[in-house]
């Protein structure tokens, strides 16, 4: 069971892995970004353990007997989807939507990051 810290440590990742994306990214366009594998893989990965951080952080509600906790917090972020990046990338490797990816990593990711910032303060203030 994951204890206050480690759920703390989850957030973390997902504010760490956001601001990687938005640091592989930044001064990009999206033509630059197609044509750049090294970045596109960096900022896949990227996305990947945001998923992961966040099914990490989801589990732990649910065994708190807190489902839905991030989703009645923060209900403008699509928290299902942000669980699902993981399989996207894992799973759906051969069928990448590369305009998906870039919407996501330039226009998805700050809310989930910001969302996880609060979290962690309210956590910080508990």
């Amino acid at each position: 069971m994951l204890t206050k810290r480690h759920r703390i440590e989850c957030l973390r990742d997902i504010v760490k892995y956001c601001d990687q994306i938005e640091a592989f990214l930044r001064g990009s366009t999206r033509e630059a970004f197609e044509a750049d594998l090294r970045t596109q893989n960096a900022v896949l990965w990227s996305l990947q353990m945001v998923g992961e951080a966040a099914i990490r952080w989801d589990k732990e509600e649910k065994r708190r007997g807190e489902p839905g906790l991030m989703e009645g917090r923060y209900p403008d972020v699509p928290w299902r989807d942000v669980r699902g990046l993981s399989n996207v990338v894992r799973h759906g490797y051969d069928d990448i939507d590369l305009d998906i990816i870039w919407t996501t990593a330039t226009e998805g990711i700050r809310p989930v990051r910001d969302a996880a910032n609060q979290e962690i303060t309210r956590s910080d203030s508990d």
